[in-house]
């Protein structure tokens, strides 16, 4: 240790400049080697191939270390970054595990929407009621892909939405921004949507032309303004809560699904593709 890391490190522990006897005494203990100035040498060198002995060598002071208090200092900023970056680490990897839906079926336990004439949210449920209706809805969640079923249970014969089984129209789950947003763009859909129309309907007497681009007018025009909306999502234990934001950022709808069981979903399943296929038949015959 040299002179200036010894008063270094006495400032360090004493919190005071040590006076000259201590530095005295220091050195008399030999707790640091002072540093020798060297003569300047008034006569130009002259480089030599041998080697070269004796006093004329110059003495080369060694490198001067960092203090104590330096030392102390990096340690904490380096301490500080890392356990800041733990802290965050650990908090996107809950943030995404809270925003991960298990795969499954979910099925619908309550439905609302803004009611544009009341000002307000209704319970979209009741509505089914009176009209002695029952909303089937459900979403299907495999890998980072969720697919809405549109479902209403009439009794004999229940309603299906061919849309939803005669094209892939999907949305992908986001986990850290818990938004759902469409896999299909305006263009594909509407490439899929105007074929399953037309091998939905025929022209007959009853059907013209005219009518069935009128439906897919229809479709597409709905598919575009749902690419507007904002879908986000919530996890709640074995509970969806789906939130749709219309293009000025209001709350349109809300739906809440929960997800079934094993055997609940088998029986789902069958009694889906059963419907479906009674809906082919019917406009396919």
């Amino acid at each position: 240790m040299n002179e200036t890391e010894w008063l270094d490190y006495f400032e360090t522990i004493n919190n005071r400049k040590p006076s000259e006897e201590e530095i005295q005494q220091a050195k008399a203990n030999g707790e640091f080697v002072a540093s020798e100035p060297v003569a300047e040498n008034s006569q130009p060198q002259v480089q030599v191939s041998g080697p070269v002995t004796g006093q004329g060598t110059p003495v080369v002071a060694p490198k001067k270390g960092l203090s104590k208090k330096v030392k102390i200092i990096i340690a904490s900023v380096i301490g500080a970054v890392v356990l800041l970056a733990l802290s965050f680490g650990g908090y996107a990897y809950i943030h995404l595990q809270g925003g991960k839906i298990s795969e499954g079926t979910y099925q619908i336990e309550t439905y609302r929407y803004y009611d544009k004439d009341k000002k307000k949210m209704i319970d979209g449920m009741e509505s089914y009621e009176k009209s002695k209706l029952k909303d089937g809805d459900f979403v299907k969640v495999k890998g980072n892909q969720l697919k809405f079923y549109n479902y209403t249970l009439a009794g004999a014969v229940n309603l299906v939405d061919f849309t939803d089984y005669d094209t892939e129209k999907a949305f992908r789950l986001d986990n850290w921004s818990r938004t759902l947003t469409p896999t299909m763009s305006l263009a594909d859909y509407t490439k899929v949507v105007e074929k399953a129309v037309d091998n939905r309907y025929k022209v007959d007497e009853y059907t013209t032309k005219s009518d069935i681009d009128d439906s897919k007018k229809v479709y597409i025009k709905d598919y575009k303004k749902s690419l507007k909306e904002t879908v986000h999502y919530k996890v709640n234990g074995d509970k969806i809560i789906v939130l749709i934001y219309d293009k000025k950022g209001k709350l349109s709808e809300e739906k809440v699904f929960k997800r079934l069981t094993k055997e609940e979903e088998k029986k789902l399943d069958y009694e889906y593709e059963r419907d479906v296929r009674a809906d082919k038949k019917l406009f396919h015959s």
